[in-house]
């Protein structure tokens, strides 16, 4: 999970954050801020077709400005193994980044 923040971050309360399970248990999760891209980054087990919940409490994060966030909700669902995949690219040759690659049909599509 990421968390983007329209303005950054000068201080993060990580116990007032909180992911849930379907039963309300808790899940264990790490988190970081990165000062860089202003993204605040949740990471933690997930079980496929499993629904989460993810509550942010009050004064979680501190901006800039000295403001704190309101309470944050948000319910998601992962999605079956089944309807994931992976795909590995090797470029070679590259002489700039960023790299834009493009999937397409035979016929441009």
């Amino acid at each position: 999970i990421r968390i983007i923040p329209n303005v950054p971050l000068i201080a993060v309360n990580d116990s007032l954050v909180r992911i849930t399970d379907i039963d309300t248990l808790p899940v264990k999760f790490t988190a970081a801020y990165n000062n860089w891209t202003n993204q605040y980054s949740i990471s933690f087990e997930k079980n496929e077709r499993q629904n989460y919940r993810l509550t942010v409490l009050p004064g979680a994060f501190t901006d800039f400005f000295g403001r704190e966030n309101d309470t944050i909700r948000s319910s998601f669902r992962t999605p079956a193994l089944s309807d994931l995949g992976n795909l590995v690219v090797n470029l070679q040759g590259v002489q700039e980044f960023p790299v834009i690659v493009q999937l397409t049909t035979e016929k441009g599509e």
